[in-house]
C-alpha cells in the first residue's frame, strides 16, 4: 500500500463521518489539580471550553457528572 492509501485509511478510522459517528464516542474527564480555588476555576473554564469546541464542530456534548467546589461561588472539582 502506498503512503497516501494508508493515510486515507487512518483518517477514515479517526475522523467521524455519518456512517461511523457512533464508534467515536469520547469521554473527557476534568479534575481540579493542586491550587485550591484557582484550580477549581480553571477546571470549570476548561470544561466550558471543551463544550464550546464540541458545539463549533457540530458535535453533541453532555455533562454526565459534575462536582462543584462548594468553598467558592463557582468552579468545579470534577467534571465528566
Amino acid at each position: 500500500e502506498s503512503l497516501e492509501e494508508l493515510e486515507e485509511k487512518i483518517l477514515d478510522e479517526v475522523l467521524p463521518t455519518s456512517e461511523n459517528k457512533d464508534k467515536h464516542t469520547t469521554f473527557v474527564e476534568i479534575r481540579q489539580g493542586a491550587g485550591g480555588s484557582e484550580a477549581s476555576l480553571f477546571a470549570e473554564d476548561l470544561l466550558h471550553m471543551y463544550q464550546g469546541y464540541a458545539k463549533e464542530q457540530g458535535w453533541s456534548s453532555q455533562v454526565t457528572e459534575l462536582t462543584p467546589d462548594m468553598s467558592i461561588s463557582r468552579g468545579c472539582k470534577h467534571g465528566t
